[in-house]
């Protein structure tokens, strides 16, 4: 008897099966970043001081205070074993900040051993410049002539706010100095000392000179560390000049000679010199004024208690903010929550990076996913249109797709070291031996042989070409046939119809390619490590005179993280900002993926009779 066959479908139950594992990773995602939001925008809002009292039998102490004061971060249960017996035990982490006065910044309290847990209206957050934060209650003000204003006097807030007021002022104007003038007369005197080089190199044509040419520079060298500026002295004072009798008589024996033989290039040399000295002069007047804005910017200070019974001062120049969280309200609470967002954005980051804002990692991000994509499109499309378009279809193009595919899954470190070898050494070499050879000379350091910017850019440009050289010849399959032999029907040549017909249809194509290569290349960090990132940078990588800051080393958002998360001394104090920098690096990368789509969207409707 022959089997009855089913009219029912086969296969019907993987399709539940694919949607299942496509929900899966959608429900992963969501949570990844709902997870991040939440704690990324927690950084932000202003958290009430507990001050908690725990029992005589408690372990728990602050060396040996049993009254603690900080944020309750965590509430758990963690396992612990106690008497050899593993039991559950519910205790609260606490932020309890002053890790200069008790060398860690958190502790852990078994909740059964706290007999009481208020919050003070007077318990003050400090945000201070060259240390951590701290949470003290503020005790008297002691103002530069003496004068002590106890914390239960009327005037003590008013004048604690006219005071830090008056440190922020001091504090802008000092860097106004350093990043201004100071900065211009360091870039000056540098740009001087190559000009002064080739002089120096001339000088050098037999013994003789050679002497005396490093006798006056060791005698200008010492003359200079015992008083600035030296050749920016007149006659006069340079007779009435208290120095060492010897450098003198160094200087003017090695002068009197060069001035009889060095000839022309003596006396350009010179020039320079006087004028070096001059800069090296405005230097340190300027430095001596900041010095000067130093020595008021910390002329009063505040002593403070702790809730665990500790004393300190703070000078109010290192406060950059306070508030007492316990006073605010829920519209204050809302209000601080923008202002420390808005500071996180735009501040410069201070205490070894955990502390203050992310402004050059911004920076440095944007640059560089920017140069990267101006970088990378250009050769991804070119490559593509040769692979498509022109090269004969045969083995050795087969091969040289799979060798595009398969650099594509090549760890992105391999780049790294490829581009500090590559990029850095040699490239950056050359350029320097080329047309940067009297920097490099005269002391300066490398220009392009070391990491920067540009290299970092192209070390990811070719990273992510792969990307956009396939994407772009997916673009390019895509355009109907009937396209392009309407074109060359037309009578234009085979270029002419690649520029004028094709690669404007498949230009949504390609820009989809440099949407996925944004998306990597701004999150990559292992080859930055090695091509250009660094841990402090004094400089953004953006100048408007040449190489246009291209060789400078930068911050980045991704390499922050790193560093930050598991680099600082205290990586449980730093996870907010970790948070909240991993929030922002999502949402730029989210954004410049957005610009593009934007893009791609209006090119789709302006060439929608093509393929797209």
């Amino acid at each position: 008897m022959a089997k009855k066959q089913s009219n029912k479908p086969k296969g019907d139950a993987w399709v539940w099966v694919t949607s299942l594992g496509l929900s899966t990773g959608l429900l992963m995602v969501t949570a990844i970043l709902l997870y991040i939001l939440v704690q990324g925008v927690a950084a932000f809002w202003p958290k009430n001081i507990a001050q908690v009292t725990v029992s005589e039998k408690s372990e728990t102490t602050i060396h040996g205070a049993r009254t603690m004061a900080g944020v309750i971060v965590k509430d758990q249960v963690k396992t612990k074993e106690i008497n050899n017996e593993f039991v559950d035990v519910n205790e609260i982490q606490m932020f309890v900040a002053n890790r200069d006065l008790y060398n860690f910044s958190f502790i852990y309290v078994d909740k059964k051993e706290i007999l009481e847990t208020t919050y003070p209206k007077d318990l003050m957050l400090l945000e201070r410049l060259n240390d951590s934060k701290a949470i003290v209650l503020r005790k008297e003000i002691i103002k530069a002539d003496g004068t002590k204003i106890s914390f239960d006097d009327a005037s003590f807030q008013s004048e604690l706010d006219k005071l830090v007021a008056e440190a922020v002022a001091l504090r802008e104007k000092a860097l106004d100095l350093q990043v201004g003038p100071i900065s211009k007369v360091v870039k000056r005197n540098k740009h001087l000392v190559v000009d002064q080089y080739p002089h120096y190199e001339t000088l050098k044509y037999n013994n003789e000179t050679i002497k005396n040419i490093e006798a006056y520079r060791d005698a200008i060298e010492n003359l200079d560390k015992i008083s600035i500026g030296f050749l920016a002295m007149t006659e006069e004072q340079q007779k009435k000049f208290s120095g060492s009798e010897f450098y003198l008589k160094q200087y003017r024996e090695a002068q009197a000679k060069l001035q009889a033989k060095g000839g022309e290039a003596f006396k350009e040399y010179e020039a320079l010199q006087v004028t070096i000295a001059k800069g090296k002069l405005e230097e340190n007047n300027l430095v001596a004024q900041v010095s000067e804005i130093q020595k008021e910017l910390h002329q009063h200070s505040m002593t403070y208690t702790t809730a665990s019974g500790y004393e300190g001062k703070v000078s109010i120049g290192n406060v950059i903010h306070y508030l007492y969280p316990n006073r605010l309200s829920g519209s204050e609470k809302f209000g601080m929550f923008f202002s420390n967002a808005w500071s996180f954005l735009t501040e410069e980051p201070r205490h070894a990076n955990t502390e203050g804002g992310i402004f050059p990692a911004i920076v440095g991000t944007l640059m560089m996913t920017i140069l990267m994509c101006i970088f990378v499109t250009p050769f991804g499309v070119i490559a593509a249109i040769f692979l498509h378009e022109y090269a004969k279809q045969g083995p050795v193009v087969r091969v040289v797709r799979i060798a595009i595919n398969n650099l594509a899954g090549v760890p992105s470190i391999v780049y790294g070291a490829f581009g500090l070898a590559f990029f850095v050494t040699y490239v950056g070499g050359s350029i320097d031996k080329l047309f940067y050879g009297d920097w490099v000379n005269s002391g300066n350091g490398a220009m392009f042989g070391t990491g920067g910017m540009l290299w970092a850019s192209l070390t990811l440009a070719l990273l992510t070409v792969p990307v956009v050289i396939v994407a772009t010849e997916e673009a390019l399959a895509a355009v109907p046939r009937g396209i392009r032999e309407g074109a060359l029907g037309c009578g234009a040549s085979k270029w002419q119809m690649i520029k004028t017909v094709v690669l404007p249809a498949c230009a949504p194509g390609i820009i989809t390619g440099m949407i996925l290569a944004m998306a990597r290349g701004a999150g990559e960090v292992a080859p930055l490590m090695l091509v250009g990132v660094a841990d402090i940078a004094s400089e953004l990588p953006i100048d408007t005179a040449a190489p246009f800051g291209l060789e400078r080393k930068f911050l980045h958002l991704g390499y922050n993280i790193y560093h930050v998360g598991f680099k600082s001394v205290d990586s449980e104090a730093t996870k907010p900002l970790v948070f909240a920098t991993t929030l922002l690096l999502i949402t730029i990368v989210a954004l410049l993926n957005l610009t593009g789509i934007i893009i791609r969207q209006r090119l789709k409707k302006k060439y929608a009779s093509g393929a797209f």
